[in-house]
């Protein structure tokens, strides 16, 4: 499934760069995120898709262009690609009859006088939103370090990553639908690596059984949102 996502997201993403190209709209950089980039993803269950997160770096500052021009633009692009094309919060949507999704996330990207590299993320409601994927996603290889020598002989993943897919799992089986409701694969990702620490037994093996019914207290404990402030105090913020 992992080669068919990648596939029908190049395709994808060969027809978006043609068409903006056709209306002479801005290129693209294309920047790999979400579960699949941080090694965290699951196989679904019942009536929940596979997908693919992909981010779409325009080269240019957040006043250039409106949210909801560049978000215009892909959407225009994808229209009529598949028969569900649908403008979600944070992406736009291509959906396949099979049972899958690419998702295309944009954002502006530019560099400062003093060096630093600034994103904003186009969402369908709420405008241009600091991120910073990149730096998202070393900061989640940063915090799986502690966790060396955590890993199993049969997936050869570590602690951290076992304990995040265990919960998407279960939560996957407790409501075994696409719903908006339901938390986002970077929540539990960061609620593990807010709540977890490498776990093992007296002889030294990994105990994924403890690390999870600490991860599962934390949660049922925690109020209020789970918030990871990066290097220039820009708020990363999940529900």
């Amino acid at each position: 499934m992992n080669q068919t996502l990648r596939e029908k997201k190049d395709i994808v993403l060969t027809l978006v760069r043609r068409r903006l190209k056709e209306a002479k709209c801005p290129a693209f950089d294309e920047l790999l995120q979400g579960s699949y980039a941080m090694g965290m993803g699951t196989q679904p269950v019942g009536k929940i898709e596979f997908d693919i997160d992909v981010g779409l770096r325009f080269w240019f500052r957040d006043t250039d262009y409106s949210a909801t021009e560049v978000r215009k633009w892909i959407f225009d692009a994808v229209n009529g690609h598949t028969d569900s094309v649908e403008e979600k919060g944070p992406c736009t949507r291509v959906g396949y009859s099979k049972g899958y999704h690419v998702d295309l996330v944009a954002y502006a990207h530019w560099s400062e006088k003093s060096g630093s590299e600034e994103y904003r993320l186009a969402h369908r409601s709420n405008g241009w939103r600091p991120a910073n994927p990149p730096e998202l996603l070393e900061f989640v290889e940063k915090a799986r370090k502690p966790f060396a020598g955590t890993e199993d002989s049969k997936t050869k993943t570590d602690q951290l990553r076992r304990i995040v897919r265990y919960l998407k799992r279960w939560y996957d089986v407790a409501i075994s639908y696409e719903s908006d409701a339901k938390p986002s694969g970077l929540e539990f990702v960061l609620l593990s690596i807010e709540s977890v620490q490498p776990t093992r037994t007296w002889n030294g093996q990994s105990d994924d059984r403890s690390a999870l019914e600490t991860l599962a207290i934390a949660g049922a404990n925690r109020v209020g949102r789970i918030v990871v402030v990066h290097r220039r105090q820009v708020a990363v913020e999940t529900a």
